[in-house]
């Protein structure tokens, strides 16, 4: 799910925080097994009044218990209580051309 000012809204989160997350998509709890390795992650406080943004690196492992992000192991159920996950795959030059011409086709 993209990032627009009403899902921030709607998750009770800074609309500050539109501009850095707005190039992530929104992944929920029961989509996490979808993801891929070599995204890029921020993860935002969930369940507190001061909501930070937290930079969590590239994603470069997925087990059954824990993601592997550039800054540390965060496991499932510690994502799953305390952050909304956002997530943007890393985009090579072939996956760019593709998306170029997907947008010329339109």
């Amino acid at each position: 799910m993209n990032v627009t000012s009403s899902l921030l809204f709607h998750l009770d989160i800074p609309l500050l925080y539109g501009k850095k997350l707005e190039p992530y998509y929104y992944i929920p709890e029961n989509r996490m097994n979808d993801l891929q390795v070599g995204g890029f992650v921020y993860l935002v406080d969930k369940l507190v009044l001061s909501k930070e943004i937290h930079y969590g690196g590239i994603l470069y492992q997925i087990t059954n218990e824990s993601f592997h992000l550039g800054s540390g192991v965060v496991s499932r159920e510690e994502l799953a209580k305390k952050y909304h996950f956002f997530y943007r795959m890393k985009i090579t030059k072939i996956q760019h051309a593709l998306v170029l011409l997907d947008n010329l086709q339109k």
